[in-house]
């Protein structure tokens, strides 16, 4: 579909970053976990919409968990249909609504800003998530991307370097 997405694709998936962890687990049921766990299998699969589906009726349940929230926005983001960036968006910013120091939907936010063309909103998001983790090598290429478009390639430069050196390229080091 969207070619400037691909490289994007598989980060989404790592954003979601759970694997078997649960988000906010004093509030969520076993059963809850347990769709969580296969919304984010799912995303691993490329099955986004199926994912996607289940992320909704956990988020209506559990209006506000940061985590699901931000899993929802990954899930659509990488579904790829016509207006999914924007919505993407929309559900990230909910996210940081409730939590504005959040970096997952941080990020989030950034890519789908990226990919709508819009740069200059991109840009400060992927640099406060590049702030918040140093080592996280995906969000330094994705904001040097950004920069580098809004021509501070010296800046830029600085972080394509930070990613190929990064320590992880990981969002949690695994």
């Amino acid at each position: 579909m969207r070619q400037h997405r691909c490289a994007g694709l598989a980060l989404l998936v790592l954003l979601s970053g759970l694997l078997g962890c649960s988000p906010e687990p004093d509030t969520m049921s076993d059963a809850d976990v347990a769709q969580h766990n296969r919304a984010v299998g799912l995303m691993g699969q490329y099955r986004n919409e199926d994912a996607r589906q289940l992320l909704s009726d956990l988020v209506d349940r559990h209006p506000t968990s940061v985590v699901l929230r931000t899993d929802l926005a990954i899930a659509t983001l990488n579904r790829q249909q016509d207006g999914d960036e924007e919505h993407a968006l929309g559900i990230a910013e909910q996210a940081l609504a409730m939590d504005s120091g959040a970096i997952r939907p941080r990020y989030v936010a950034g890519l789908a800003e990226l990919y709508l063309g819009r740069v200059e909103a991109a840009a400060p998001r992927l640099r406060a998530v590049t702030d918040a983790d140093p080592k996280d090598g995906h969000a330094a290429y994705f904001a040097a991307q950004a920069l580098a478009q809004l021509g501070d390639d010296e800046s830029a430069l600085t972080l394509y370097q930070r990613g190929l050196n990064s320590e992880s390229q990981h969002p949690n080091g695994a």
